[in-house]
């Protein structure tokens, strides 16, 4: 790691300290590097009261899409690395890379783009960009979301989720709470946000309950999000999406990696599967378990969102 990084110690870190110091991190390399990056979530909804404060496992930053792959590869220069994911998941959800060091207690999401801001990741961004907030972070001023893109980020994420798990269902009432707390200009500002984020389809049901009333067109993108939003947050759900925008020539190729993944993803992904063969193949029954489980609820939801994208 670099003499201007902060250094933690292997052992003993705690966990609040050491999403503050990755902040910094962050923070601090995008500078150097000349690039535009914004701290999102955690902290930064914690920051905005947006959900019952707690500590996060991690720190997400969304950075400017042309330039997150010069700033994935200064954190690999300073010993991070990205997590292992099996190539479905890697297709998935490949808006961001999940970076792990052996020294740090958290990870660091590195986003160029957001899962729900449908106006594409350069005009999202700089849409965020341009309300952005800063606060502080051990000392160091950080480049935050600002308010208004927080409560979107901070609402696509919930409802992204299973918003019947408490911990979502409770982020989404502070949300709303704050919504209901705006004034009226910045109310009509929350609107046109959402509008030029992409944002505005994803979350028009919940927007128009808070009094925000916006207009959306019916894209391939907007259908992608309703499939995975009302399957839940399972493998299955983003399997079906994937599968459902994905080119027909591709399609034998993510039914095989789905259904059956090669054994150096398995063990990869899971590093708990013991070493013998016997455990390889429980592993990948109960996967396939899981995935005919999940499976009816995730092809309903594929139609049911191109019902709605119909209409």
């Amino acid at each position: 790691m670099t003499t201007d990084d902060p250094q933690p110690a292997s052992r003993g870190l705690l966990q609040v300290h050491a999403t503050e110091l990755a902040m910094t991190v962050v923070a601090t390399r995008a500078r150097r590097l000349g690039v535009r990056a914004l701290v999102i979530k955690g902290a930064v909804a914690d920051h905005h009261r947006l959900r019952p404060e707690r500590v996060s496992a991690d720190v997400d930053v969304l950075v400017e899409p042309l330039e997150a792959g010069e700033f994935v590869h200064s954190l690999e220069g300073a010993g991070w690395s990205g997590r292992p994911e099996t190539s479905i998941a890697t297709e998935a959800s490949a808006h961001s890379v999940t970076m792990v060091h052996p020294h740090w207690p958290c990870d660091i999401d590195v986003h160029h783009e957001f899962p729900g801001m449908l106006a594409g990741p350069h005009d999202a961004f700089d849409a965020l960009w341009d309300e952005r907030s800063g606060m502080s972070a051990a000392g160091i001023d950080v480049d935050v979301a600002g308010p208004l893109g927080s409560i979107l980020i901070s609402a696509l994420h919930s409802l992204r989720h299973d918003t019947t798990v408490a911990r979502y269902a409770a982020e989404l009432v502070s949300t709303s709470i704050a919504v209901r707390e705006l004034a009226p200009r910045d109310r009509d500002a929350l609107g046109a946000l959402a509008v030029a984020t992409g944002a505005a389809g994803p979350l028009r049901e919940w927007l128009r309950a808070e009094g925000i009333d916006v207009a959306v067109a019916s894209t391939p993108s907007l259908v992608d999000w309703e499939t995975r939003r009302h399957s839940g947050d399972t493998f299955a759900g983003q399997f079906v999406a994937t599968f459902a925008r994905a080119p027909w020539r591709e399609r034998p190729r993510l039914l095989v990696e789905g259904i059956w993944p090669d054994a150096a993803e398995m063990r990869a992904t899971h590093p708990e599967i013991g070493p013998h063969r016997r455990d390889l193949l429980r592993a990948r029954l109960s996967r396939v378990g899981r995935g005919l489980r999940d499976a009816p609820r995730a092809l309903r939801s594929l139609a049911t969102a191109r019902s709605r994208s119909r209409r």
